[in-house]
């Protein structure tokens, strides 16, 4: 498990390739973050198959679905992003 509670910022390219290939990871949530940069979860969830949630504060929706690689989950293809913290 991976505890981010305390997490309240990520600076350029913080989290690519963090989690890739953690097949074990089902949902992951950032529930202080207030602070990102453009490129911050690039590419962070590739080869997490089992990835289906990934959650953020209501008040980041618009900043995390301007980063790149919103799009695509950040390759998490079968996650949902929530915005409900």
């Amino acid at each position: 498990s991976v505890d981010l509670s305390s997490l309240t910022s990520v600076g350029f390219y913080g989290f690519s390739g963090t989690f890739d290939n953690c097949v074990k990871l089902v949902n992951i949530s950032f529930p202080a973050l207030k602070n990102i940069q453009n490129n911050s979860f690039t590419s962070t969830f590739h080869g997490c198959t089992a990835l289906t949630e990934i959650h953020f504060r209501a008040d980041m929706q618009e900043t995390i679905e301007a980063t790149d690689g919103y799009s695509g989950k950040w390759g998490a293809s079968n996650a949902t992003v929530y915005f409900d913290l």
